[in-house]
């Protein structure tokens, strides 16, 4: 909790982003029920994630360059004044007597690109108002608000609907950004300490500072061991895909299991995330990185081999803790090994890398099990997962070496010499 008592912008800039992240998962499940019962399809639902992952992940590549020329609280402010209007046109066409499903996937993307936008100038400002000594801990709150809101956001989101109607979860979702955009006004301009992209203008422009930013990740030994381990981390061991199947027929428990498979990492990464204090006091970062996510490959070959539904609960859940951990050991080394000038840039290739593997992850899990068994699915990614991690372990000792430098262990105490 340090950062929130210690940095008021910070704690600002937090307590909005909080309330945006709440308000945004209300208004994905809202989105979410809308298209079912406009359709009566589950495949139209699902649909929603392939018309949200383009425009997201070219909002963070575009996000994370524009992040690097302007004042980053100015660009969030607009971003929270424009997600407003496209809240409130959901609102809208909820609140009609017919409801153009056109409108709602065009909206949908809208907001997809927006968030885009927006994360990767939200960890720059973040990372700029906490200060490099309380990183690892800004990491850990991110994460709590992150698993929060995926718990609390739709479980208010469902409520709201039958009480209220679709409209009103919209207009939270409103007021959500509003308030963040309140709370962003009483914060400091935060303008990039320094800019290299004098000159940079139009399309080629904007390439051209893209490409600076790749260079430098891949100039970066730590930065493209961070992307690597976790590239291999999503698309070996991500077991979303299977949820449905292990629910249904492995376990035979019912639908009301498959929900609980979905919430037991959220769960795990929640808890590990609240208890994360002795993260920051690591020294070596890379190690723990490493580890973290050897045991999540571990707990996820584990879910594979389970026939016991209260022991693949207790799996996934430790996966969830692992993975929280590895993230908030990540954010630390990125943010870290990256300047000022270049963090917009860089977050922006890490936010869309770390977007884009979950959903490469599920393609690879459907694939296998579709060809062989959900169980082998899992078990044989969670294998995979900690075969590459001893391959990043070999080819990537800068990673393995990589450490705190905020927390450097203190010399050792000698006897004095003798006269």
């Amino acid at each position: 909790m340090s950062p929130l008592r210690e940095r008021r912008d910070y704690r600002l800039v937090f307590s909005g982003y909080l309330i945006s992240v709440l308000g945004s998962q209300m208004a994905t499940v809202a989105v979410a029920y809308q298209v079912y019962v406009l359709t009566g399809s589950s495949w139209m639902v699902g649909l929603l994630s392939v018309v949200e992952l383009v425009p997201q992940v070219l909002g963070m590549l575009l996000g994370g360059v524009v992040a690097d020329r302007m004042d980053r609280r100015r660009l969030l402010l607009v971003l929270q004044c424009v997600s407003v209007l496209t809240s409130g046109g959901l609102a809208v066409v909820a609140s009609g007597a017919t409801t153009p499903l056109v409108a709602v996937f065009l909206l949908v993307a809208v907001r997809a690109l927006l968030g885009g936008l927006t994360a990767p100038a939200y960890t720059a400002l973040s990372a700029r108002a906490v200060g490099p000594r309380l990183l690892p801990s800004a990491a850990a709150l991110n994460a709590i608000v992150i698993q929060a809101g995926v718990f609390i956001g739709p479980a208010i989101g469902g409520v709201l609907i039958g009480s209220a109607g679709l409209p009103w979860v919209y207009l939270a979702d409103m007021v959500s950004f509003a308030v963040f955009a309140v709370l962003l006004a009483m914060t400091k301009p935060a303008p990039p300490e320094r800019s290299d992209a004098h000159g940079d203008v139009g399309l080629l422009g904007i390439g051209r500072s893209l490409t600076r930013g790749l260079k430098f990740t891949k100039d970066q030994p730590i930065l493209r061991g961070v992307m690597l381990i976790d590239l291999n981390a999503m698309v070996f061991g991500m077991p979303r895909a299977l949820f449905p199947a292990f629910g249904t027929a492995v376990f035979a428990a019912g639908p009301e299991s498959v929900g609980l498979l979905y919430a037991a990492p959220a769960a795990g990464a929640l808890l590990a995330a609240l208890g994360s204090g002795w993260v920051g006091r690591v020294h070596r970062l890379g190690h723990l990185t490493l580890y973290s996510v050897a045991a999540w490959g571990a707990a996820i070959a584990v879910f594979g081999l389970v026939t016991s539904f209260p022991i693949a609960l207790v799996a996934l859940a430790v996966a969830g803790a692992a993975d929280v951990v590895s993230e908030m050991c990540r954010s630390t080394l990125v943010q870290r090994s990256v300047p000022d000038e270049l963090r917009g840039r860089v977050s922006g290739l890490w936010l869309a890398q770390t977007n884009a593997a979950p959903r490469l992850g599920d393609a690879r899990a459907g694939a296998i099990a579709s060809l062989a068994s959900p169980a082998l699915a899992a078990l044989s990614g969670g294998l995979l997962c900690i075969a590459g991690v001893v391959v990043c372990a070999w080819l990537l000792p800068d990673l393995r070496k990589a450490v705190n430098t905020e927390h450097e262990p203190e010399p050792r105490a000698t006897e004095p010499a003798q006269e």
